[in-house]
């Protein structure tokens, strides 16, 4: 989780994922790919022996819902009005815990930043967002930081692991210089979240390398030593593209 201990390896950065499809396609021998939903697959997964989502290598049958849409964003004056995007979802063997990115709906042509939304289920399929009796009530669980930090202006893309005590969440973040970053926060509950010490955890070089504009979006796996992270990332000159970065702590 320190930023000195995070090691990119570029040997993973030439695999494009603009769409599933594509990444579903190119040569997966040369990536060690356990967990990938946060990129939206829409494959299926069988358990890996040490606890993480492996993809299967063709889809699986997949029928919509009748019920869909399942989570939907606030209505009337919510905080959550405008939209609710990139959800992540978290069996902790009682119930399902959901994070995703909200805004609430600004002026014409003016779209407001982000912050993190939190909702929870007992089937995965009838949700329900912190009530008024509730501390957290109908508010953002993770929000940005302060003017001049490195998530003043919107957070993103939320990624969760739990390990049986405590909740860790990678998030997307952004400044209003437009330089992105990945962070981390924790929490016991899901739902009250405290921002690492040392983020960001990765940002931007602004240089020559393939990811100097633009990372967000992991999805992390811990395999019994340390935490392996995949990742958006992209530069002025390329489309985005699939980074890797280990950490021992």
């Amino acid at each position: 989780r320190s930023t000195q201990y995070a090691t990119r390896n570029p040997q993973y950065a030439v695999f494009t994922h603009t769409t599933q499809a594509d990444w579903m396609a190119a040569d997966r021998r040369l990536l060690d790919v356990r967990t990938l939903d946060a990129l939206g697959t829409p494959y299926g997964w069988d358990d890996d022996p040490r606890g993480a989502v492996r993809l299967r290598s063709s889809p699986g049958p997949w029928t919509p819902h009748p019920e869909n849409p399942l989570i939907e964003p606030g209505a009337d004056e919510a905080w959550d009005n405008a939209e609710i995007s990139e959800a992540q979802v978290v069996y902790d063997g009682l119930q399902y815990h959901a994070w995703s990115a909200g805004r609430k709906r600004g002026p014409p042509r003016l779209k407001m930043p982000l912050d993190e939304a939190y909702a929870r289920s007992a089937d995965g399929i009838v949700w329900e967002k912190p009530n008024a009796t509730d501390a957290v009530a109908q508010r953002p669980v993770l929000v940005r930081g302060a003017t001049g930090s490195y998530d003043e202006n919107m957070i993103t893309a939320p990624y969760v692991l739990y390990d049986g005590q405590r909740y860790w969440m990678w998030f997307g973040a952004v400044d209003f210089r437009a330089d992105w970053s990945i962070n981390l926060a924790t929490s016991e509950d899901g739902q009250r979240w405290i921002k690492h010490a040392d983020n960001p955890l990765l940002i931007e070089t602004h240089d020559q390398r393939w990811d100097a504009v633009y990372l967000t979006e992991t999805a992390v796996l811990y395999d019994g030593q340390g935490f392996r992270m995949w990742y958006n990332g992209a530069s002025a000159t390329t489309e985005t593209l699939l980074g890797y970065a280990t950490s021992p702590d």
